[in-house]
């Protein structure tokens, strides 16, 4: 096919003029592009500190809540 073409370059330039025509084309029917696509989070971190309580009264206090929260 290379061969071909270069015997007929006639073809040839019509190929390149047809792929440049369709390429300037797809420019014109703005292809939607998203720099920062907006994805949906599965999992969440949460970290929290408090100085001198136990991790059960963390538990207790903020986790059992959080996870109520957030669990629908």
């Amino acid at each position: 096919m290379i061969a071909w073409f270069a015997r007929n370059h006639v073809a040839a330039n019509l190929l390149m003029v047809t792929l440049l025509l369709l390429g300037l084309g797809s420019l014109k029917f703005n292809i939607p592009l998203e720099v920062f696509p907006t994805i949906e989070p599965r999992v969440i971190t949460v970290q929290v500190t408090v100085p001198g309580t136990l991790p059960k009264d963390i538990e207790t206090a903020v986790s059992i809540k959080l996870e109520e929260a957030v669990q629908d």
